[in-house]
């Protein structure tokens, strides 16, 4: 047995394993990620700077795009910005207003980081609505009429 090489313990029956929530109901197994998801908005406080991450991970995104496609040869030159929409007014007034004036180091570099491509032409940052972003489809539960609303922006048809 594998108890007689390592030191081991029993823990008992595991009710979260990478951050997935597994329950058991009758006869069968419930998985959630409400566990991460907790974790998580009680990690960065459901925040603006939260907001910014995410924003600075999808700019990451769509800088890397942008350069593969200036490596495509026939790809129309100059390329232009990659336009990110962004639903978080909080977080494109932090990324517009072109002093950080907060603490946190790791912020201050991203902030100077996403101004440098701003500047450079490389990305453009919009503002949505809420209601019209098509990407809560993946995100949010929704009402049926928003689901339509953003399947349809998606491209997806519905069943007759």
């Amino acid at each position: 047995m594998i108890h007689s090489s390592f030191d081991m313990k029993d823990i008992g029956v595991a009710d979260v394993i990478l951050g997935i929530r597994i329950q058991k109901n009758f006869n069968e197994y419930i998985r959630t990620q409400s566990h991460y998801i907790e974790k998580t908005l009680k990690k960065f406080r459901s925040t603006m700077e939260a907001k910014f991450l995410a924003l600075d991970k999808v700019i990451e995104e769509a800088e890397w795009l942008r350069y593969l496609l200036e490596g495509i040869p026939l790809w129309p030159k100059p390329v232009t910005a990659v336009c990110i929409h962004c639903e978080s007014m909080a977080a494109l007034t932090k990324v517009k207003n072109h002093i950080y004036n907060g603490k946190s180091r790791h912020i201050r570099r991203r902030h100077n980081t996403i101004n440098d491509l701003l500047r450079n032409g490389i990305i453009s940052i919009d503002y949505i609505k809420s209601k019209e972003n098509i990407d809560d489809l993946l995100t949010k539960g929704l009402c049926r009429e928003q689901f339509i609303f953003t399947s349809r922006g998606m491209g997806l048809k519905q069943r007759q």
